[in-house]
């Protein structure tokens, strides 16, 4: 590889979230993802790693960023950005992002991205960047091929092999275009946790649905919003027990911002709207409540829930605990819970408490958004990278025992021709 390149990991190489890998070539800088870690808390300040250009100090090179999808930890930190950096991130990303600024912190204006497509390649100073969409827990994700001075570098981002969309991962895998690579920067979410194989989201979705099938009330689904494919398992499952999924209007949003004919959309029977007292309060303080007039033929309002609460399904969350207690409709609730079970462990978590103060059951139906080991394993066997970078990862040895060359990374250290290629 020219020894033009360097590389430097400022966050991910013993940590999962936050990632931020830069790469230099001549006078270009590229940035894949500036993530916000994941163990500080909403209000806590993170502060953009020491690279020339993001920040007030420039050194001269062309500097851009590169998010591979839209999940907190992989872009978090560009509000800090000097507004003259540009920032490309996948077109349908972009749109969830704008959808989500009137609901939550994490959304950002689109209106300073550039925006890529699946294998539609574009260039950045020196380099050359192929996108690959991919499958994972964050809708429109991507993983790249990086090409600079002749050199082929492979960034994984997220990925996993048991969505909806596993076949575009192994669509991805199989593409030659990324095979043999100079170097492979692949996560390794997974390699920390002993969870056994990861279950289908199709056998997620059967496994809700039998489930949902005994519960003799109101169920509250406590997932992401931003997970799509989450929201469409709990949305089939509900319309096979002849319930409602009722949503709040931000999934809504993010459901019209993807405009997919393959999405539920709102109507009178399969997928309704319950605006929680929070959201209110919060696109009026905004002066973004029209955002909900559109909705209002949609609306399932808590008196018609308290009638027949066996006849729903309510996406739920802890800043929800309110509207369904003056809902009325708590006897013989239960609580399928579909995010990572740790966040139930947290101290700022309130919904275990609560639901063992109410005598509510909490069921745990939930697949990972990343690779298993085994599928980590089997990408890099796939890809045979002459060298290799594990990142997003507390557990990097793992990848080490079972390959060799594998570079030994610590943030913030350069690695100069990346290791000895």
């Amino acid at each position: 590889m020219s020894h033009g390149i360097r590389l430097r990991v400022h966050r991910g190489s013993h940590e999962i979230g936050g990632n931020c890998v830069e790469l230099v070539s001549g006078e270009s800088r590229l940035i894949l993802d500036l993530g916000r870690p994941l163990n500080v808390s909403l209000g806590e300040h993170v502060p953009l790693p020491p690279v020339p250009g993001l920040g007030e100090t420039a050194d001269g090179k062309e500097t851009a960023i590169i998010i591979s999808h839209p999940h907190a930890d992989h872009y978090g930190l560009l509000h800090e950005v000097n507004q003259n950096v540009p920032v490309f991130i996948g077109a349908e990303a972009a749109r969830l992002l704008d959808a989500a600024l009137p609901f939550t912190s994490f959304g950002i204006s689109s209106s300073r991205f550039g925006t890529y497509r699946h294998r539609e390649s574009f260039r950045v100073g020196e380099f050359l960047i192929t996108p690959f969409l991919v499958d994972h827990s964050a809708f429109d994700a991507y993983a790249l091929l990086i090409e600079a001075n002749g050199s082929r570098i492979v960034y994984s981002g997220d990925f996993r092999m048991h969505g909806r969309k596993a076949n575009v991962t192994k669509h991805w895998l199989n593409s030659d275009a990324i095979k043999k690579p100079d170097l492979l920067i692949i996560e390794g979410t997974s390699l920390g946790r002993d969870e056994g194989r990861s279950v289908t989201e199709e056998a997620l979705e059967a496994t809700i649905a039998d489930r949902m099938g005994d519960a003799p009330g109101l169920v509250l689904a406590a997932f992401s919003p931003q997970n799509i494919d989450r929201l469409v398992s709990f949305y089939k499952a509900a319309r096979k027990c002849g319930r409602q999924l009722v949503i709040d209007p931000y999934a809504a949003a993010l459901l019209k911002a993807i405009n997919r004919l393959s999405l539920p959309k709102p109507d009178k029977t399969h997928l309704g709207i319950f605006l929680p007292a929070s959201i209110r309060r919060s696109l009026d303080k905004k002066g973004e409540l029209k955002i909900v007039d559109e909705l209002y033929p949609y609306r399932v309002y808590p008196e018609k829930i308290k009638e027949n609460p066996e006849k729903y399904v309510l996406l739920f969350r802890g800043s929800m605990i309110q509207d369904v207690e003056r809902m009325g409709a708590i006897g013989n609730a239960r609580l399928f819970y579909s995010q990572w079970p740790g966040y139930l462990n947290q101290p700022t978590d309130r919904l275990r408490g609560w639901c063992e103060s109410k005598g509510i059951e909490i069921e745990m139906h939930h697949t990972s958004g990343h690779a298993d080991p085994s599928d980590l394993m089997e990408a890099i066997s796939t890809i045979e990278p002459r060298q290799i970078l594990p990142i997003h990862t507390v557990a990097p040895e793992k990848i080490r025992s079972a390959f060799s060359d594998v570079i030994h990374a610590e943030d913030g250290h350069w690695i100069d021709c990346l290791g000895s290629l």
